[in-house]
């Protein structure tokens, strides 16, 4: 997320044998890619600084990845909007082609108020349809589901027909809702989820769940606190599984210093066992 317009709010991948090796940033996609988010105050113009964060990928067989990203028009929380979109990369590699910012519900909800959705994932159930967890639409974390990845996007809803909570212990008082929502996938049968509490974060939490629509606590928790790491800043945690392990690897983001004297924020690297929470 350079400091100028769209050109350098980019999408970027490293590439290597490990974490701790790997290569230059390559180029994926840029801010001048997106075509539907306008400028706040000349409403008939894309915005200049229109950019994307808090990237997901998902390895897909049709469309080689997928990723969900948030875009806005620029980064300013409070004042302007971020919400999720779609893009694509062909299973033979190269950039991304960005899809818009999805339809439906989320769109339509978007056209009522400022929507704030700071993160979310992906995922291609079994029977084709599409699932994503996102926030900022009034709960800690909700899902919305598709038939067609650039389709109508409708909210999973509860019995009264709201949008369902699907984080009902988190303390959403306490915490004014959570922010950067991540979820993992290890199979049809084993889901886990992690949530910063508030801005700035002081705790994330992490939840679990058999279906990837009933989730409860992973044991006590919040799991990480700032005090772990010597009361640095934290921000959020991401998470994939080991393909050589099997165990769990999660990526913190810490306000560290940098090899250059600059502070920064450093991924730290941690792991841990799939499975439920142990008794």
């Amino acid at each position: 997320w350079g400091e100028g317009g769209a050109p350098d709010r980019q999408i970027v991948v490293q590439r290597g044998p490990s974490l701790e090796s790997l290569g230059k940033h390559e180029k994926m996609c840029d801010g001048t890619a997106i075509d539907d988010v306008y400028d706040k105050v000349e409403t008939n113009r894309l915005s200049e600084k229109r950019g994307f964060t808090r990237p997901f990928v998902l390895p897909d067989a049709e469309f080689g990845r997928v990723v969900m990203a948030c875009v806005c028009p620029d980064y300013l929380p409070g004042s302007v909007f971020l919400m999720p979109a779609i893009l694509t990369s062909s299973a033979k590699g190269g950039g991304l082609t960005y899809h818009g910012i999805v339809g439906g519900e989320p769109r339509q909800e978007m056209a009522r108020r400022t929507i704030w959705s700071d993160g979310g994932s992906l995922f291609r159930l079994p029977d084709g349809r599409w699932r994503m967890y996102l926030n900022g639409f009034g709960q800690v974390m909700t899902a919305a589901e598709a038939d067609d990845l650039f389709g109508e996007w409708r909210f999973v809803r509860d019995s009264e027909g709201r949008p369902v909570e699907l984080l009902k212990d988190f303390p959403k008082e306490a915490h004014r809702g959570g922010c950067f929502p991540t979820v993992l996938r290890v199979s049809e049968k084993e889901w886990h989820a992690w949530i910063t509490d508030t801005w700035p974060p002081q705790s994330i939490w992490h939840f679990w769940s058999r279906d990837g629509v009933e989730w409860h606590m992973y044991g006590r928790q919040p799991e990480i606190t700032r005090a772990a790491v010597s009361n640095r800043g934290i921000k959020c945690l991401r998470a994939f599984c080991d393909p050589d392990t099997g165990e769990i690897v999660g990526l913190l983001s810490v306000w560290v210093q940098g090899i250059d004297g600059e502070m920064r924020w450093g991924l730290h690297l941690g792991k841990m066992p799939v499975g439920p929470p142990p008794e």
